[in-house]
């Protein structure tokens, strides 16, 4: 493993660690400070935006690093073509949302200023394609550093929102105000240290869109069946439901900041290795699969075992609730992340067209579970309807389609620790994660 993969990807697991530690610690005090009914109300609010969020996306950030990869003189126009293009479908699905919650007549006036504030968010992440960029260049530093950064300024706010002045608005705005942050340094840094130009070019936006369209539909659908526990859960149930679901989904979550790191670090090199060298390609997926696969089977093994007094130490008696739906939360977030490897896999074999099939799967399955298991099992019977549904669309639906079987192989490969044949994993992991 050469000495750039491994700096680059011990930037991306420090930056990452250290966000997601002081995240999930502004969390548990904004849980605390809450409540459960208003905890899930933001929450719920939330949710409404993430399936928003998905169709500002494009699907660029799927296939930008192969862009990168195939032809880096044309980053200026790759970039600014995204950006662009994705701040325009941004700006219609903020539009979007606020006429289909205006129409919903029984919609709590909160709701609709809290989703208002909050869909800041969708304009500020159109620029996020400078992050991968910065990966792709090994300089993950630079976004670790901007990113932690921003996120100090909106912790400082909010917690000022919360403690000095007991305003939900504020702290909402305080929340898009993170995003904002990182995209200004972002773009300050970038325009320090590269001299592209950023520019929109039709010819490059026909290009992107051909490849990332699965994207797009994939997206909104695996953002769909992840949320929908909880927008079903505020439907059927209460914003109570909604508050407990949402401390499950956040310590179930806790370890996402190691298996996203291996994904974004690993990413640049599966796609270098699937143009010049197909059996270092496997094997780097087969380590990516492999790597991931254990760590979150030892930690769903750590939460099962140790739910409840995790729960009532970090949030307290009044979220006691959380604990049943817990156990089976964290074992379907850790079969999501093979969704996410599963991308890169289509991305780096031009099989795009299967994502819409099993994403539209997984969606359709998810509504029907959640629909069935919800008014019987409650908070319980949306985790075993994720759950379900995570292992039918990442994991069987591989097996099922023919084109995608040798990833279903590289999974089963991952597990039984194949690709680190002649390999330390002690001093693999070793090697992640020392910042050299």
């Amino acid at each position: 493993m050469n000495s750039r993969f491994t700096r680059n990807l011990s930037w991306i697991f420090f930056g990452n660690i250290v966000h997601a530690i002081l995240q999930f610690l502004l969390n548990v005090f904004c849980a605390r400070a809450f409540g459960t009914n208003d905890y899930g109300l933001i929450n719920y609010c939330a949710s409404l935006i993430a399936v928003f969020t998905a169709i500002g996306t494009l699907g660029f950030q799927g296939v930008i690093t192969r862009f990168f990869a195939e032809d880096e003189e044309k980053a200026g126009r790759l970039m600014g073509t995204g950006i662009i293009s994705r701040l325009v479908f941004s700006l219609f699905s903020i539009l979007l949302l606020q006429v289909i919650i205006s129409f919903y007549g029984k919609t709590d006036p909160k709701i609709r200023l809290i989703v208002l504030c909050q869909s800041l968010q969708i304009v500020f992440a159109s620029s996020d394609l400078f992050m991968y960029w910065f990966r792709f260049k090994s300089e993950a530093k630079v976004v670790a550093l901007l990113r932690l950064a921003a996120f100090f300024i909106s912790a400082v706010w909010r917690i000022a929102a919360l403690l000095v002045f007991h305003n939900l608005i504020l702290y909402v705005i305080g929340v898009s105000l993170e995003t904002g942050c990182f995209i200004v340094f972002q773009w300050w840094w970038f325009r320090k240290e590269y001299a592209y130009k950023l520019e929109f070019e039709k010819d490059t936006f026909k290009q992107m869109l051909k490849v990332s369209y699965p994207f797009i539909f994939s997206a909104l659908l695996v953002t769909i069946y992840g949320q929908t526990d909880k927008l079903m859960l505020k439907s059927m149930l209460s914003n109570t439901a909604v508050g407990l679901y949402s401390v499950s989904l956040t310590l179930a979550g806790a370890i996402s900041i190691i298996p996203v790191a291996l994904i974004e670090g690993f990413r640049p090199e599966i796609m270098l290795y699937k143009i010049n060298d197909p059996d270092k390609y496997r094997q780097r997926m087969q380590q990516l699969y492999g790597l991931v696969s254990w760590i979150c089977i030892f930690y769903c093994l750590f939460i099962t075992v140790f739910a409840k007094p995790l729960v009532t130490i970090l949030y307290g008696e009044e979220y006691i609730g959380a604990v049943p739906s817990l156990s089976l939360v964290v074992w379907y977030t850790s079969f999501s992340y093979f969704g996410s490897i599963n991308n890169v896999f289509m991305v780096a074999e031009n099989k795009t067209k299967w994502v819409q099939l099993s994403t539209l799967t997984g969606a359709v399955l998810n509504i029907c579970m959640n629909f069935i298991l919800i008014p019987y099992m409650g908070i319980t019977g949306a985790a075993l309807a994720s759950l379900i549904t995570q292992i039918f669309a990442n994991f069987v639906m591989l097996l099922i389609v023919p084109a995608l079987r040798d990833a279903f192989r590289m999974i089963i490969e991952g597990f039984l620790l194949k690709g680190f044949k002649g390999v330390s994993i002690t001093g693999l992991l070793r090697k992640l994660i020392s910042r050299k």
